[in-house]
């Protein structure tokens, strides 16, 4: 059994028996079935465990780039939203300028049929906050991705 398919074991879990969303990690918040705010601290390690795990990054461009990460602005997401359809049912991490814009993409992939999406509410900065040095998105470490 991969990592991934463990993760998706896991995360099935966590969302069937709301008991065992400990699986998860500390740091989740259920905004519906489909879609999960979830703290910097843990999508970062959730992120470093299974490379598998797809970053959206929905931030306004320009924006110093995340290495490896799809990046489609907000604005442009519902028309190009089949460029992530292979992940529908796999986890999706996002990641936008603000808490709310995140939870707007998430929403919107969730309504899509997007199965486990994941918004980080810090945003892309909150997502490399306190790595060893990464002052800002762009220092994010190289082995990310």
């Amino acid at each position: 059994m991969t990592r991934l398919e463990r993760l998706l074991g896991c995360f099935a879990a966590g969302v069937l028996l709301p008991g065992a969303a400990g699986c998860l990690g500390t740091g989740t918040h259920r905004v519906d079935a489909p879609c999960r705010e979830m703290r910097a601290s843990v999508a970062r390690e959730m992120l470093r465990d299974s490379r598998e795990i797809p970053l959206l990054d929905v931030r306004a461009l320009p924006a110093p780039r995340l290495r490896g990460a799809h990046e489609i602005p907000l604005f442009a997401l519902r028309s190009r939203i089949e460029e992530l359809g292979r992940f529908r049912g796999s986890p999706l991490v996002v990641v936008a300028d603000s808490g709310e814009a995140a939870r707007q993409a998430c929403e919107l992939l969730a309504a899509e049929g997007f199965r486990y999406v994941i918004f980080v509410p810090e945003g892309a900065e909150g997502l490399f906050a306190g790595v060893r040095g990464a002052e800002t998105a762009a220092d994010a470490p190289k082995e990310r991705r």
